[in-house]
């Protein structure tokens, strides 16, 4: 959405043009073919600039103007949406808002996304005809000619590969990213230090109550080691690693993993319309990069019945990857990729755990396909992880 100031600018003193328009009142039912024809127009119309319908302004072809502002109810963006939608195509962008400016309501059409022109209509609509379609050249409608088409093939095949960036970062062009090192003691080595230090101790104090066990009052609850006998806490520490297997995991490959996304940086002045991104790594044994996340352990008590778990929006939205061939493959799909904003390549960042205490490095070889792209974008980012001291 644009800004305050440019939009008093446009409202005082813009005239019309190939980007803007104004309309006295709002689009009611009896002015949908007005509306559509104004939509396909702007959505048309050869410019690069933001493009807005802007109501409650009467306009004169001389510059002169009246802020009228709007005066009954202010008709809701879904309406125009869903009229949009059931009639034009391919898809347009576009919010309807409400605005106001000196004590006055003014409604604005912004047109956000029109970058896969000819729009037309997809179908008959009171005199509008299925394949009509309209372009918006100053402060005119004309109907779109085979020179407009021309014109949008040759925009297509402009080459923006160049002004494609990949990086590790939304904010700074990183593509070679060295992390820091993660240390940290495993659930289960923590709980067997903890049993080991309560045995030395009771068998230290060499007390009567050493060969008992103390239950809580609830039989379904935790006993804490402290509360266990000599013997059973032998048998404890002899099966810890297995009793906290999935702890350990979870704490490997979720809680310690490396966190890792990538953004696209569109520098060009052309949207990337219908994305899709492959990025693949060589396997090897230092580190894996996981199909899925793993999921936090559940404290279970017997003769209790567990509720089934529901997937969080984490796990539904991580990344398809697939290990083929000693290769992992990551595939991602985005409707659009704006330019001059960075665009997260994942929904969920990938999960990568490291084998090896020695120095690993893992290199991405990243495609970028995209329909108005006559090639895709190859670039290789690499993650280094240093050395454990």
């Amino acid at each position: 959405m644009t800004d305050y100031s440019e939009l008093i600018e446009l409202i005082e003193f813009e005239n019309e043009n190939s980007s803007l328009d104004f309309k006295a009142i709002q689009y009611k039912k009896d002015l949908n073919e007005a509306f559509l024809k104004d939509i396909i127009s702007l959505a048309n119309s050869l410019t690069k600039n933001n493009r807005f319908i802007i109501i409650g302004v009467k306009h004169s072809a001389n510059g002169e103007r009246e802020l009228l502002g709007i005066n009954d109810d202010f008709i809701d963006d879904a309406t125009y949406q869903q009229l949009v939608e059931s009639n034009i195509e391919p898809s347009i962008g576009f919010k309807y808002f409400p605005f106001k400016h000196k004590e006055k309501l003014f409604g604005i059409f912004h047109i956000t996304e029109c970058s896969n022109p000819p729009y037309m209509m997809k179908k008959n609509n009171g005199k509008l005809k299925l394949g009509e379609s309209f372009v918006r050249k100053g402060s005119s409608q004309n109907r779109l000619t085979r020179k407009d088409i021309d014109i949008y093939t040759i925009q297509r095949k402009v080459d923006i590969s160049n002004d494609i960036s990949i990086s590790f970062s939304e904010k700074d062009f990183i593509t070679d990213l060295q992390v820091k090192r993660k240390e940290f003691e495993f659930p289960s080595t923590l709980i067997k230090k903890k049993i080991e230090s309560i045995i030395l101790k009771k068998e230290s104090l060499n007390s009567p109550l050493n060969d008992f066990t103390i239950h809580p009052i609830n039989p379904f609850s935790f006993i804490p080691y402290e509360n266990r006998s000599l013997e059973e806490l032998r048998l404890n520490l002899n099966t810890v690693s297995q009793d906290y297997s999935n702890n350990d995991k979870y704490y490997f490959y979720e809680e310690n993993a490396y966190k890792i996304n990538f953004y696209i940086h569109n520098g060009s002045t052309e949207f990337l319309d219908n994305v899709s991104i492959k990025i693949t790594a060589q396997k090897t044994e230092q580190f894996i990069i996981r199909e899925h996340i793993y999921v936090k352990p559940k404290k279970s008590t017997p003769l209790v019945k567990s509720e089934p778990r529901a997937a969080t929006w984490e796990e539904l939205k991580y990344p398809s990857v697939e290990l083929k061939d000693d290769e992992y493959i990551i595939y991602s799909e985005l409707d659009h990729v704006k330019h001059h904003l960075p665009t997260e390549v994942l929904s969920v960042p990938l999960r990568i755990a490291a084998f090896s205490k020695q120095k690993t490095s893992i290199k991405f070889h990243i495609k970028v396909f995209a329909k108005n792209l006559e090639k895709p974008i190859t670039k290789v980012l690499q993650l280094i992880i240093p050395e454990q001291l």
